[in-house]
């Protein structure tokens, strides 16, 4: 009888530990679907660019926190014309023009080219790097070490 006990408690001693562990969506896994919704944004504002060979830039609304085409009449696809991150989201912009009400604004350029632009984006304890090349409107992003 002592044994089932003991092996009951166990038992219970380790499927403890295992749901704490499999619960909850882990940051990276948070902050990474963040980065490739905001990418997705990014990339379908450069197609446009070149497909209807206008200039297409995206705002950051610094009062709600919404990543927003600045023309939505250049964009077909209406779902990919603004992006609201999680709350515990934030940015920081280096390398970026700002509009007439001082928000962060980056262009994508007919020839497919545009505005150099770095955002940090950071969530809890983590931070990666989005990169926009200027050459190529190419969107790198990488997670920043505190090293």
């Amino acid at each position: 009888m002592l044994e089932i006990v003991a092996v009951l408690v166990i038992l219970i001693i380790v499927s403890t530990i295992v749901t704490k562990r499999v619960g909850g969506v882990p940051d990276r896994v948070v902050i990474e679907q963040e980065i490739e919704k905001l990418s997705m944004l990014l990339t379908h504002a450069a197609t446009m660019t070149a497909m209807q060979g206008r200039n297409v830039g995206i705002v950051y609304n610094l009062d709600d926190n919404t990543f927003t085409t600045n023309s939505t009449k250049q964009i077909i696809n209406k779902k990919f014309a603004k992006y609201k991150p999680k709350k515990d989201i934030s940015f920081e912009f280096a390398m970026c023009a700002n509009d007439e009400d001082d928000n962060p604004v980056f262009y994508f350029y007919p020839d497919g080219t545009a505005a150099r632009t770095n955002i940090i984006i950071k969530y809890k304890e983590l931070s990666y790097t989005l990169n926009i090349s200027p050459l190529t409107s190419k969107i790198q992003f990488s997670e920043l070490n505190d090293d």
